[in-house]
């Protein structure tokens, strides 16, 4: 408990119907799902196909206050069965990272039986259901938070009994407690990291996704003031891609281990120089100006041995060499320590197909 308060944010909301819960007053006597208006609270979110409109001020508050947190782990709480109910409710196909919430929703459930009377939390498949595969509803808070919000959330059923006896919330306590901490814990787990400005260290809001798995806005963004991001997924080799406006995209491949945090910090390169009026077909060099080492970026259509030369001012070559370049948007570093301050024009030819891009540049080397 102490790392979780440690190392978390934590925020508990102990009640999110407040007009069904007293509907008859100041105690909790036959309490309803519906608000003072009618509405069925938890039907009532942002739907991810559905465009109808949220109007209840319970629904809206609560939006607001998770928009303007983007938890990445929560669970809601509901009775009437007994039962952890993971994404989707309203799709039949699987979420993309359907093994990883089978295993959380599996291990609250196995956790509750160490600790529970005979019986309990079995419903379904032992405890556990996809949404879809119990019943599909539509505006529900799980599918909300987990397709737009990119967070990752669950829906617990706590007792079949929908208004559990005062007598009984010890006992569900009990039940319960182990698992909930353990749920909690997994926001620690996962891939955990930065994603920074490579020439000035600023955090970089950046798009992380995993091509060929992720779909159904199952991807994540870093934090736009801090660059800090979190990805829980299922163990193995992943390959994710850093996208951002601005910025040079970059892959890299994480190994994710169960029950541990695997940290990736992530420097992205800046665009500072496109050359062509079409700045994804030409040659971008960075940092410019340069000080140490110059890093090119040559176009597709330099795909190949090219010959790269570099000029300075006066015409003389300070460079000459040839290069294999054979991998898209991975750039090539040139060493400019020996060479000396001023402005310099880079040719690149390709040795096949004689196709030229040429740039300039400055290198100002600190004192």
């Amino acid at each position: 408990m102490k790392n979780l308060v440690d190392n978390l944010e934590i925020w508990i909301n102990p009640l999110a119907n407040p007009d069904g819960t007293y509907r008859t007053g100041n105690t909790i006597s036959s309490p309803t799902r519906y608000n003072a208006n009618g509405y069925d609270l938890n039907r009532n979110f942002p739907d991810p196909v559905s465009d109808d409109p949220v109007k209840q001020k319970e629904t809206l508050d609560m939006i607001k206050f998770m928009r303007g947190r983007n938890f990445v782990i929560s669970a809601n709480f509901h009775a009437g069965k007994e039962v952890v109910n993971y994404p989707w409710d309203r799709w039949s196909r699987f979420h993309p990272d359907d093994d990883w919430l089978y295993h959380i929703s599996r291990r609250y459930a196995d956790t509750v039986h160490l600790h529970a009377v005979a019986g309990y939390m079995t419903y379904l498949d032992n405890g556990i259901t996809n949404g879809y595969a119990w019943y599909d509803i539509y505006g529900g808070r799980q599918d909300f938070v987990t397709w737009e919000l990119h967070g990752r959330e669950v829906t617990i059923e706590l007792d079949d009994t929908k208004l559990t006896p005062a007598a009984n919330l010890n006992s569900l306590w009990e039940y319960n407690y182990r698992s909930l901490l353990d749920y909690i814990e997994n926001a620690l787990y996962g891939i955990h990291g930065k994603v920074t400005d490579f020439v000035s260290g600023d955090a970089v809001a950046a798009k992380i996704f995993i091509a060929g798995h992720d779909a159904d806005s199952s991807h994540v963004y870093s934090d736009t003031l801090t660059g800090s991001f979190i990805r829980l997924i299922a163990p193995g080799t992943w390959t994710l891609t850093f996208t951002a406006a601005g910025y040079i995209t970059k892959t890299v491949d994480v190994t994710v281990v169960n029950d541990l945090a695997t940290w990736l910090d992530v420097e992205m390169v800046p665009i500072i120089n496109p050359i062509d009026t079409v700045p994804a077909k030409g040659l971008v060099l960075y940092p410019n100006p340069g000080d140490e080492f110059m890093r090119v970026v040559l176009p597709d259509r330099q795909i190949g041995t090219v010959r790269m030369k570099i000029y300075n001012s006066m015409g003389i070559t300070v460079v000459d060499q040839n290069i294999l370049h054979t991998f898209k948007d991975i750039p090539i570093e040139i060493n400019i320590q020996q060479i000396p301050a001023g402005v310099y024009t880079i040719v690149i030819t390709n040795s096949e197909t004689k196709v030229t891009d040429k740039a300039s540049f400055v290198i100002m080397h600190r004192k």
